[in-house]
């Protein structure tokens, strides 16, 4: 079956999660992204092999992926103790064995794991520093084996009023923390960089969000 038709247990996992609160955002969560989000990012995560997620919250996205795809390794990580509690406590009474949460940072996750065939990340680099942004980067594509994939999905800048909605949300989902979102072409031109060609999903949504999924295959 295409990946891009898989039906993903969205629902199911949601409800598996002992939080109220954590069910709760993960249905409005849900209904912003969901499908969609799965059905473009699922396309590319490959049949078998070891793929990584890097701030991977309470786990869903993840979880999603090893249900429907267990020949794979799916191994991810967060920096809130918290949600990789939950995502792990969820994997286990859902019985997902191919799919792991570990608490750390992930530019430190990634050089304590062994190469790997796929690399994630959603609304991860806008929390970071910028400066620190590139050589996060160059150390997954350095690790990530040849012709393996990254998958990065952000915010754009533009068009500004989809920007500026996405910011105030972000801060009152952060308590105050400033989003520093990148411009496409500041992505592409990074990606681009360390030794690739991304291609570029402009991902339409009922709310004024302008998400950007932006893939990229290591040579060969």
């Amino acid at each position: 079956m295409n990946p891009y038709f898989i039906q993903y247990p969205y629902d199911k996992i949601r409800a598996a999660y002992p939080s109220f609160v954590v069910r709760l955002y993960c249905l409005i969560r849900g209904h912003i992204l969901r499908q969609k989000l799965l059905a473009e990012v699922g396309q590319y995560v490959p049949a078998t092999g070891r793929c990584i997620e890097l701030g991977c919250g309470f786990g869903l996205f993840s979880l999603c992926f090893a249900i429907t795809r267990p020949q794979n390794e799916f191994v991810a990580c967060d920096l809130n103790k918290g949600r990789i509690d939950l995502a792990n406590n969820v994997a286990a009474r859902l019985g997902v064995t191919n799919c792991s949460f570990t608490c750390a940072d992930a530019a430190d996750f990634v050089n304590d794991l062994p190469d790997f065939q796929c690399a994630y990340m959603f609304d991860l680099i806008h929390h970071m520093p910028r400066t620190a942004v590139p050589g996060f980067l160059k150390t997954i594509w350095d690790k990530l084996e040849p012709g393996g994939i990254l998958i990065v999905k952000d915010v754009d800048t533009r068009p500004f009023h989809q920007m500026a909605f996405t910011w105030i949300l972000d801060i009152l989902m952060t308590k105050g923390e400033l989003p520093d979102y990148w411009s496409m072409e500041s992505v592409v031109e990074l990606l681009t960089s360390l030794g690739g060609t991304p291609k570029i999903h402009v991902l339409d949504d009922y709310l004024p969000f302008p998400h950007r999924l932006y893939v990229m295959y290591k040579p060969l």
